[in-house]
């Protein structure tokens, strides 16, 4: 039986393992696409008030978005939850 409980442990290790890869990933395909959003209001500026208008508002819908999958996959691993409040649970 203690067999069988450390494979199931080591089970739900690798489990949580992946969510966190897939996190970090999601966390930084944020970070890029926030970094490309900056790079580009600053080359817009430099062109036309239009363009960064345009820009701006593509921005802020593609961080929007971004922030929701963040907030969707934090919620799914449960990175961001204290140990103490999940024994309360």
């Amino acid at each position: 039986m203690s067999v069988d409980m450390s494979a199931e442990k080591m089970t739900k290790v690798e489990e949580t393992l992946q969510r966190a890869v897939a996190l970090k990933k999601l966390v930084n395909r944020w970070r890029n696409s926030h970094t490309h959003c900056m790079w580009q209001m600053t080359l817009s500026q430099r062109r036309n008030l239009y363009a960064t208008l345009r820009m701006q508002d593509a921005m802020e819908q593609e961080l929007a978005l971004s922030n929701r999958q963040l907030l969707m996959v934090q919620g799914n691993t449960g990175m961001g939850r204290h140990p103490e409040t999940e024994k309360e649970r």
